[in-house]
């Protein structure tokens, strides 16, 4: 078995610790991996308390079971708890580790149970109301910027319906929005918020790109007998006629 210790220190101005987290994991080829753990310092000198703060992907499952199950919920095994998670099942038995670790699930009577303190209630129900904001400032931004647009007029208009300056910015990369500066005439930058561009016609499998392909690797003496996408608009494509003098 590995077992991995790693001692982060916090100083200040005079170079004095002014806090100290210790990070530990372990995994083998005979026991289970197990999450990775913080803990901070609990008196002073050597005692060390677990830091129960759940990651975000952790985070969400309980959210998950929680909607699955209510606050009280409870499991007949980790399998049966990760049918109700939201995320790849590789993704959800870490999760549950963690929240296992952290005895925010906990195996009692061969079931395990969900054990919400009161401090995570409030935390989940605060990433509750922050998700379902991201969301909607989202769909707001796809359908108000179609073109490209000053991010600050955006900001003003958005906070205006109702969309925090915050929600906004965070959920610019959601919407498929691309944010550059542009100089405009006296030589100032503007920051600008536009879609992103859409693929052409030249596109992977394309017949426009197919047909590139198949001439680039064609010798020159043969790429004349190769059809010819579109024909010259001048072109005189009439069929010859006879006339007998």
């Amino acid at each position: 078995m590995v077992v991995c210790l790693d001692k982060q220190s916090k100083r200040d101005e005079d170079g004095e610790i002014e806090s100290q987290a210790v990070y530990f994991q372990f995994y083998g080829r005979r026991v289970p991996e197990s999450p990775l753990l913080k803990f901070e310092d609990a008196d002073g000198k050597f005692a060390r308390r677990l830091v129960r703060a759940l990651s975000k992907g952790a985070r969400k499952s309980i959210m998950d079971l929680r909607m699955a199950r209510g606050d009280s919920g409870s499991w007949e095994s980790k399998y049966e708890a990760a049918k109700d998670l939201k995320c790849a099942r590789s993704n959800a038995y870490r999760h549950l580790d963690e929240m296992i670790a952290k005895e925010y699930m906990v195996p009692d009577g061969g079931r395990y149970h969900l054990h919400l303190t009161a401090e995570l209630t409030i935390e989940i129900t605060r990433a509750e109301g922050h998700n379902a904001a991201h969301d909607d400032a989202t769909k707001w931004l796809r359908q108000y910027v179609t073109y490209p647009m000053k991010a600050e007029n955006v900001i003003e208009v958005g906070d205006e319906e109702g969309h925090s300056r915050e929600d906004l910015i965070e959920a610019r990369l959601d919407a498929g929005l691309i944010e550059e500066p542009v100089t405009d005439a006296s030589m100032g930058s503007i920051l600008m918020w536009r879609p992103k561009k859409k693929r052409g016609a030249f596109k992977k499998g394309s017949d426009l790109a197919k047909q590139a392909a198949e001439r680039r690797w064609t010798k020159p003496e043969e790429q004349a007998e190769l059809p010819m996408a579109t024909s010259d608009p001048g072109a005189n494509e009439s069929p010859a006629v006879e006339v007998d003098y």
